[in-house]
């Protein structure tokens, strides 16, 4: 079995989606639904001294790329 680098974890009572991100740095990524939709790390679990250079990592494009492939097929293109 292939071990990804994303998963997707859903919250269907707040209806909000999330992805985790599993190799460095490891964290929680909310998937804001708006019109773009926005990430937003909302927890990071690694010691990074600029928590602000997350954003800028190249995980973050893969993450989009990630979230795009999992709406085409999930949720309509949406």
């Amino acid at each position: 079995m292939k071990i990804t680098k994303f998963l997707i974890a859903v919250d269907p009572e707040e209806n909000e989606l999330y992805i985790l991100h599993r190799e460095f740095p490891s964290c929680l990524i909310w998937v804001k639904q708006e019109i773009p939709v926005r990430f937003i790390i909302l927890d990071l679990y690694e010691d990074i001294e600029d928590e602000n250079s997350v954003l800028t990592m190249p995980f973050v494009e893969e993450a989009k790329v990630f979230y795009q492939n999992y709406a085409v097929k999930n949720l309509g293109g949406n």
